[in-house]
């Protein structure tokens, strides 16, 4: 049997310990779950304006983290887009937060055809991203006009689904 050199068992429990409690660290969220209040954003317009989710008390709003090399990405803010159209006018906004992409490349997508009439934001240094744990895209968050958050959708997400989490905070019937 070999021989254990004194307190080597506690110092290798030690150091065990303190790595997993560092790797559980690195998965929390910083507030983005649901019935939390959204945490402020970090990013840029279009117009490199800043934006704040703080403008937009009072409203229903969509947070969609996205980036225009995913293809889901893409047809979510297509179905966006029809939700944002029809429902507008009884409080919906819906937030696109790009992640970090140039400004370049955004405006030439939108330009190729992307049909977008709703507030983008840029997310250029992930702050943002990592305020709402975002690992992957398409991510968002449905906000109530308080602006906690309702739901967190993870991947892509059908027109008939993010109306039916819509409606009931829009105070409307689906149409």
């Amino acid at each position: 049997m070999p021989r254990v050199l004194p307190g080597t068992r506690r110092w290798t429990l030690a150091s065990t310990l303190v790595a997993l409690s560092l790797l559980v660290g690195c998965w929390q969220t910083e507030g983005a779950a649901p019935g939390l209040k959204a945490p402020e954003i970090s990013a840029l317009d279009l117009d490199n304006e800043p934006v704040r989710l703080s403008d937009y008390l009072g409203r229903v709003v969509v947070l969609d983290f996205w980036t225009g090399g995913c293809g889901p990405c893409l047809i979510d803010l297509a179905q966006m887009e029809g939700l944002y159209q029809q429902y507008r006018d009884d409080g919906l906004t819906v937030l696109a937060v790009n992640q970090g992409e140039p400004l370049e490349d955004i405006l030439e997508l939108m330009q190729r055809g992307l049909p977008v009439t709703y507030p983008i934001a840029i997310d250029q240094r992930g702050v943002s991203t990592k305020k709402y744990g975002v690992m992957a895209v398409p991510t968002s968050f449905v906000l109530d006009r308080q602006g906690v958050v309702r739901e967190k959708v993870l991947g892509e997400i059908s027109r008939e689904r993010l109306e039916a989490m819509l409606t009931p905070l829009l105070g409307v019937e689906s149409r």
